[in-house]
């Protein structure tokens, strides 16, 4: 067990859709497969069909294991983006695969922190 599991993700507790901020980022860990079919990922594809059509962009144009650990930003409204984060090589619903790359998840939340710090004001 990596940092990031021991000490982020085991404690992140969800209580409201997140698809109604109207401001800020919205985060979603990505495959580099080209697929949004389920959970959040489809449901930001349904909210914001601009958001699928440049990951799928991405996909089809870059080699799957070139894009771990990159971050995709795309303005969905005036001061609200949504962050694609590709850490996941691929995708599906066997419990015995660990399908998230910790390190590419580490990576790219790095980058989205470095992207909020110039871009928002912080309270």
């Amino acid at each position: 067990m990596n940092y990031l599991q021991r000490n982020v993700l085991s404690d992140v507790t969800v209580s409201a859709n997140i698809l109604t901020v109207t401001k800020g980022i919205i985060v979603q860990q990505v495959n580099c497969q080209g697929v949004m079919g389920s959970g959040l990922a489809l449901s930001i594809k349904t909210a914001y069909p601009v958001v699928y059509t440049r990951y799928k962009g991405v996909c089809n144009s870059t080699p799957p294991h070139s894009l771990l650990g990159r971050v995709q930003m795309v303005e969905v409204a005036d001061g609200l983006w949504v962050a694609n984060i590709f850490s996941q090589l691929n995708y599906g619903r066997d419990k015995s695969v660990t399908y998230t790359d910790y390190s590419a998840l580490h990576n790219g939340l790095s980058k989205i922190k470095s992207f909020a710090l110039k871009h928002f004001t912080v309270r």
